[in-house]
């Protein structure tokens, strides 16, 4: 049984790229995992959690936000990604949130790896739970 991890990148017509990390325990893909991390975060940390509890034949794909963004941590600044702006204060979105979200549609979609019969599920955690129709 072996493992598979690989990255894939999406670049939308406006030239905005969308880097994927992919997970795969097997070459079939029974069912598609798409997950969607927190703003001020990476695909890293959404997806390595939930490799060990992958099951046989699934696909996880987790998507970089398309804006990249410096995070400063202990070791200084860090390059982290967001799926949209909103200042909570003015009810404004800087970068409306369908604009990633119509990425990662596409990104799909050109990735082919899921067809239309197979299930899916989505997860997103805070900024990418928002994300989610």
């Amino acid at each position: 049984m072996g493992q598979f991890y690989e990255s894939f990148t999406f670049t939308s017509s406006d030239e905005f790229p969308l880097t994927c990390l992919l997970y795969q325990k097997s070459q079939e893909v029974k069912r598609a995992i798409v997950l969607l991390h927190g703003y001020a975060q990476t695909a890293s940390d959404i997806i390595e959690p939930i490799q060990s509890i992958a099951q046989e034949g699934d696909l996880l794909i987790a998507p970089n936000g398309p804006f990249l963004m410096p995070k400063k941590g202990r070791s200084g600044y860090q390059a982290r990604h967001a799926w949209y702006f909103y200042d909570h204060t003015k009810n404004f979105y800087f970068i409306r949130p369908e604009f990633a979200a119509n990425m990662v549609s596409q990104a799909l979609d050109q990735l082919g790896k899921i067809k239309s019969e197979t299930p899916s599920i989505a997860i997103g955690f805070s900024q990418g739970g928002y994300l989610l129709p």
